[in-house]
């Protein structure tokens, strides 16, 4: 049995075919398209937690397990691989990427503290 890509065996494929190959499948594992998200070092500010909360649903005081709960949470219902119109698509990756942007922030608020 011999492994192709794109219709080519993958003793054919040139280093450069192979190089986009895997940065296409890491990506994937990922489960996202572009480059990796920057990580905050500095904590957000108070305006900003109140913020990245209320993007993930939650009120102020919320604990570390229960922002862990309600990220996978929404994560799992806005899954843009279980949308099959492309608007709607398109919609669900913007969702989830607020959600991971408010979940890297609020990993570094309580980093910080």
């Amino acid at each position: 049995m011999s492994f192709t890509i794109d219709g080519k065996p993958i003793e054919a494929l040139s280093d450069a075919e192979l190089k986009r190959e895997a940065e296409a499948r890491r990506r994937a594992r990922r489960g996202g398209r572009g480059a990796r998200r920057p990580i905050r070092r500095d904590a957000p500010s108070a305006d900003e937690v109140r913020r990245y909360l209320a993007n993930l649903e939650l009120e102020p005081g919320a604990t570390k397990g229960e922002i862990d709960d309600q990220y996978l949470e929404l994560l799992d219902k806005y899954d843009p691989e279980r949308q099959t119109d492309p608007a709607k698509k398109k919609v669900a990756e913007e969702l989830t990427a607020k959600l991971r942007a408010a979940y890297d922030g609020l990993k570094a608020y309580f980093a910080a503290r």
